[in-house]
């Protein structure tokens, strides 16, 4: 019997909405496990895999199903084994990608388990991804049981095309919009909320009492653990696409000298000031060093800063002008309220954009850059490390213009990662000098694993040679200049 045009709207908004779950889970689960992996290449890469692989095992399952001809119509048994699926997916979905359990859990792998990006990554999409994502990949090949075989290939491509049209708007509504609108929190309850929907419709017609019940539970608890005002509770203030943001006190102790508010970002101490009204140490480097050390007939000077933080470079500073860049618009009014509590004096411009797209489009020159994008262990942008993103800061610089660039690394070079940012920044700006400001330098330290051991913040700066710059030369015994090279002065 041919179905009604009203039951083939149904079966393809179906076919629509798991697409959409499907991929916004994905991105979901990307954003939730940021904060603690990073976003590197490395752990996007699996959790791409961990959606893509049990995807085409749920199309392989889902097409070998064959409904018992014995006992209840082939249609509802179908729709009974549909149901289920998405009652078992959502029910694991609920539990991974909430905002309180997913702290709880990737806290407790990282605690109990590993501590390895990789390995955290994995065990979470293991077990938050595989199975959903293998129950949902089913529902295509179960509902196109539903179609005339005469016309199968016609509706294949149908099928397809509503599937592929839900992951794409999964995929732009949920990061262009829900995220950045309602935030990630927020964005899960309406996954929770269209899942549960799709299982309510599924299995009404059955079980009323069963399916009535399990829907509300799915919500409610969906609501509780993603409520606004747990997240609150908490000292969130934004869950956005780019960032987690927090703002902490923390008292005096050995790693604040004086009460510090802060502003969090990923899990990742990213600026603050002290009751004193003094930046981080870094910050305060660099504002004695090379800002209230540029003399008065030079003033004002042009400053970049890459990577906004709270806006705390140049904190008391009227006169020069300065350029705040940073991908996350919401930067600026949640510093402004909790961190500098004041608005951004006139002299501080902010532009919501990446970096290099900045870079790329802007032909305004600086004289004192910073680089300051590099948060903790995990949380440094791939794309900002490379020699190609430093050559375009450098082509931003006056000449005679400072570049300054804030890294959490070993100072002794003992990781390769420490050592290879070093020669990458040497290697395009070689006239550099990288100064320690942390205190708690342990050059002797030796432990199980170097690479997470001694971490510092160490400021690299260096100058844009202008157009006469010499070129070096290396002092040997066979050839030696070095009484001629001497500044006159000293010679």
């Amino acid at each position: 019997m041919p179905l009604s045009a009203r039951a083939i709207a149904y079966i393809f908004a179906v076919i629509f909405i798991e697409g959409y779950i499907v991929l916004s889970t994905e991105l979901l689960a990307i954003r939730t496990l940021v904060p603690y992996v990073g976003n590197g290449t490395d752990t996007i890469s699996i959790i791409i895999a961990a959606v893509l692989l049990p995807l085409a095992a749920g199309y392989f399952s889902g097409g070998k199903f064959r409904p018992s001809l014995k006992g209840a119509p082939w249609n509802k048994t179908i729709r009974r084994k549909l149901s289920q699926n998405i009652l078992v997916a959502t029910a694991i979905i609920l539990a991974g990608l909430s905002f309180l359990p997913s702290i709880i859990i990737i806290e407790s792998i990282i605690k109990t388990v590993s501590t390895d990006r990789l390995v955290v990554t994995s065990l979470f999409s293991a077990v938050f991804l595989v199975i959903p994502v293998y129950l949902l990949g089913q529902t295509t090949p179960l509902l196109s049981n539903f179609f005339s075989k005469e016309k199968l290939s016609e509706v294949t491509g149908k099928i397809l095309f509503i599937s592929t049209l839900g992951s794409f708007v999964g995929a732009t509504f949920t990061t262009l919009f829900l995220m950045a609108t309602i935030g990630v929190h927020n964005t899960v309850l309406v996954n929770i909320v269209l899942a549960s929907l799709l299982y309510l419709s599924l299995n009404f017609k059955f079980d009323q009492q069963k399916t009535l019940v399990g829907a509300g539970v799915l919500i409610i608890t969906a609501i509780g653990m993603n409520s606004g005002s747990l997240i609150e509770r908490l000292g969130i203030v934004e869950n956005n696409t780019y960032n987690l943001i927090a703002i902490k006190t923390f008292p005096q102790s050995d790693d604040f000298k004086h009460e510090t508010k802060t502003l969090i970002l990923n899990n990742t101490i990213s600026s603050g000031i002290d009751t004193e009204g003094k930046p981080f140490e870094y910050i305060q480097y660099v504002d004695d060093h090379f800002i209230k050390t540029v003399p008065e007939s030079k003033k004002p000077i042009e400053i970049l800063v890459i990577g906004a933080g709270a806006f705390t470079v140049g904190l008391d500073d009227l006169t020069n002008n300065y350029d705040f860049i940073d991908i996350d618009a919401s930067l600026k009014p949640i510093a402004e309220k909790y961190i500098l509590e004041s608005p951004l004096p006139e002299n501080k411009k902010f532009e919501a954009t990446p970096a290099r797209g900045f870079l790329s489009s802007s032909d305004k020159k600086y004289d004192l850059i910073l680089i300051d994008v590099y948060f903790g262990l995990y949380n440094v942008p791939e794309h900002l490390v490379t020699q190609d993103f430093l050559e375009q800061v450098r082509s931003a610089l006056k000449p005679g213009g400072i570049i300054t660039a804030n890294f959490i690394v070993d100072s002794m070079m003992r990781d390769k990662f420490s050592a290879n940012l070093d020669e990458t920044f040497r290697s395009v700006f070689p006239n550099t000098r990288a100064q320690i400001v942390s205190e708690d330098l342990k050059p002797w330290t030796e432990e199980s694993n170097p690479e997470f051991t001694n971490k510092v913040n160490m400021i690299y700066f260096s100058s844009n040679p202008t157009e006469d710059d010499f070129h070096r030369q290396i002092y040997t015994d066979d050839l030696n200049a070095s009484y001629k090279d001497r500044p006159r002065s000293l010679r």
